[in-house]
Protein backbone atom coordinates (compact mmCIF):
# COMPACT_ATOMS: atom_id res chain seq x y z
CA UNK A 1 0.00 0.00 0.00
CA UNK A 2 1.32 3.54 -0.97
CA UNK A 3 -0.45 6.83 0.32
CA UNK A 4 0.65 10.57 -0.94
CA UNK A 5 -1.08 13.59 -0.83
CA UNK A 6 -3.31 14.97 -4.13
CA UNK A 7 -0.85 17.62 -5.40
CA UNK A 8 -2.34 20.72 -7.53
CA UNK A 9 -1.02 21.78 -10.52
CA UNK A 10 1.18 24.09 -9.51
CA UNK A 11 2.93 21.79 -7.23
CA UNK A 12 1.79 22.38 -3.83
CA UNK A 13 0.13 19.81 -1.67
CA UNK A 14 -3.68 19.67 -1.01
CA UNK A 15 -3.54 18.27 2.80
CA UNK A 16 -6.88 17.23 3.32
CA UNK A 17 -6.92 15.14 -0.09
CA UNK A 18 -4.96 11.83 -0.14
CA UNK A 19 -4.55 9.35 -2.67
CA UNK A 20 -3.75 5.35 -1.65
CA UNK A 21 -2.64 3.07 -4.02
CA UNK A 22 -3.10 -0.53 -2.99
CA UNK A 23 -3.70 -4.43 -4.69
CA UNK A 24 -0.64 -6.55 -5.68
CA UNK A 25 0.50 -4.06 -7.89
CA UNK A 26 -1.05 -0.91 -6.86
CA UNK A 27 -3.42 -1.30 -9.27
CA UNK A 28 -6.52 0.48 -7.11
CA UNK A 29 -6.79 3.97 -6.40
CA UNK A 30 -8.62 5.68 -3.64
CA UNK A 31 -9.29 8.65 -3.27
CA UNK A 32 -10.26 10.15 0.11
CA UNK A 33 -10.98 13.41 1.69
CA UNK A 34 -10.78 14.37 5.30
CA UNK A 35 -12.98 10.87 6.37
CA UNK A 36 -15.00 10.32 3.04
CA UNK A 37 -13.84 8.05 0.11
CA UNK A 38 -14.63 10.35 -3.50
CA UNK A 39 -13.33 7.61 -5.79
CA UNK A 40 -12.13 4.42 -6.35
CA UNK A 41 -10.50 3.01 -9.71
CA UNK A 42 -9.87 -0.16 -10.70
CA UNK A 43 -6.70 0.08 -13.40
CA UNK A 44 -7.09 -3.98 -14.11
CA UNK A 45 -11.21 -3.62 -14.76
CA UNK A 46 -10.58 -0.17 -16.12
CA UNK A 47 -13.96 0.99 -13.61
CA UNK A 48 -14.10 3.92 -11.70
CA UNK A 49 -16.97 4.34 -8.70
CA UNK A 50 -17.41 7.82 -7.71
CA UNK A 51 -19.76 8.76 -4.66
CA UNK A 52 -22.22 11.58 -5.40
CA UNK A 53 -20.39 14.18 -3.04
CA UNK A 54 -17.69 14.49 -5.61
CA UNK A 55 -19.44 17.06 -7.50
CA UNK A 56 -22.39 17.82 -6.11
CA UNK A 57 -21.54 19.16 -2.55
CA UNK A 58 -18.66 21.67 -1.64
CA UNK A 59 -16.80 23.14 -4.35
CA UNK A 60 -13.67 22.07 -2.80
CA UNK A 61 -14.45 18.61 -3.06
CA UNK A 62 -15.41 19.31 -6.89
CA UNK A 63 -12.09 20.60 -7.59
CA UNK A 64 -10.49 17.39 -5.76
CA UNK A 65 -12.47 14.68 -7.70
CA UNK A 66 -11.90 16.83 -10.79
CA UNK A 67 -7.65 16.89 -10.35
CA UNK A 68 -7.81 13.87 -9.32
CA UNK A 69 -9.73 12.33 -12.66
CA UNK A 70 -7.36 14.90 -14.82
CA UNK A 71 -3.74 14.17 -12.97
CA UNK A 72 -4.50 10.26 -12.18
CA UNK A 73 -6.93 9.12 -15.09
CA UNK A 74 -5.80 11.41 -17.65
CA UNK A 75 -9.79 12.21 -18.01
CA UNK A 76 -10.47 15.62 -20.67
CA UNK A 77 -12.80 17.81 -19.08
CA UNK A 78 -15.32 16.66 -21.56
CA UNK A 79 -15.47 13.54 -19.71
CA UNK A 80 -15.35 15.01 -16.70
CA UNK A 81 -17.95 17.61 -17.51
CA UNK A 82 -20.23 13.71 -18.62
CA UNK A 83 -19.70 12.57 -14.87
CA UNK A 84 -20.61 15.68 -12.89
CA UNK A 85 -23.92 15.95 -14.94
CA UNK A 86 -25.04 12.46 -15.36
CA UNK A 87 -24.10 11.62 -11.57
CA UNK A 88 -27.51 13.65 -10.10
CA UNK A 89 -26.95 12.16 -6.45
CA UNK A 90 -26.20 8.29 -7.09
CA UNK A 91 -23.39 6.03 -7.03
CA UNK A 92 -22.58 5.41 -10.57
CA UNK A 93 -19.51 3.22 -11.85
CA UNK A 94 -17.44 4.62 -14.69
CA UNK A 95 -16.08 2.32 -17.56
CA UNK A 96 -13.01 4.47 -18.51
CA UNK A 97 -11.98 1.87 -21.24
CA UNK A 98 -10.05 4.23 -23.82
CA UNK A 99 -12.12 7.17 -24.54
CA UNK A 100 -15.43 5.72 -23.88
CA UNK A 101 -17.45 6.52 -20.85
CA UNK A 102 -20.73 4.62 -19.45
CA UNK A 103 -22.75 5.02 -16.88
CA UNK A 104 -24.83 2.20 -14.23
CA UNK A 105 -26.09 2.41 -11.76
CA UNK A 106 -23.87 1.42 -8.84
CA UNK A 107 -22.64 2.07 -5.33
CA UNK A 108 -19.29 2.22 -3.17
CA UNK A 109 -19.04 -0.83 -1.20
Amino acid sequence: MYCEFLKKENGNTIKNAAIIRWGDCNQFYTLQSYNDIIAEYNADMKTLTIAPQAFITLPTTRKIATLFLKKYLHFDNEQINFIMYGTQKKYYIVNCDGLTITIERGKIQ
